[in-house]
């Protein structure tokens, strides 16, 4: 295989849509003889330019990606993700109009986090826990007792 072949195959793509068995086809198996150095030595150029730049910003918070979502009800859809992307969620606030109440916070339909309200104050649920991460696969709902809330949560995308 020789060194452009490879470079070529790089050409005007991302690492979604290189496909290994694109390396395959050109080259079949790469095995560490004279003919095949220069195309590991490319491949290894190519992946440890990929980890020096994204590696130390995994799982980074996004600049401007901050953004605050509130339901007013007794059940709802917080966050529903597009794509391919992966949200820390900082902040669970509720607010009930009348009446001490109980919420639960769920992810993917699996209870995550129940916590009470006082009446007419706002109360962070997910005070002194870790944030929350979750991703595009994941839906985030709520559901009260009897008493309609509103029920905010922020979040910022991260990096991934």
């Amino acid at each position: 295989m020789q060194r452009d072949e490879i470079q070529n195959l790089l050409k005007s793509q991302d690492l979604g849509t290189v496909k290994p068995s694109a390396f395959k086809q050109v080259g079949n198996p790469i095995f560490p003889d004279q003919s095949a150095t220069l195309g590991m030595a490319t491949v290894r150029e190519v992946v440890d330019t990929f980890r020096a730049v994204h590696s130390p910003a995994f799982g980074s918070i996004i600049p401007q990606s901050g953004k605050s979502v509130s339901v007013i009800g007794d059940s709802g859809q917080l966050l529903a993700l597009d794509g391919n992307e992966v949200a820390r969620i900082f902040i669970l606030a509720v607010s009930p109009t009348t009446l001490p109440e109980s919420v639960t916070l769920f992810v993917d339909g699996l209870p995550y986090v129940t916590g009470s309200t006082d009446p007419l104050s706002a109360v962070n649920l997910l005070a002194g826990m870790q944030p929350l991460f979750v991703d595009s696969n994941q839906v985030v709902t709520f559901t009260a007792v009897s008493a309609t809330q509103t029920v905010s949560i922020g979040y910022n995308l991260v990096s991934q």
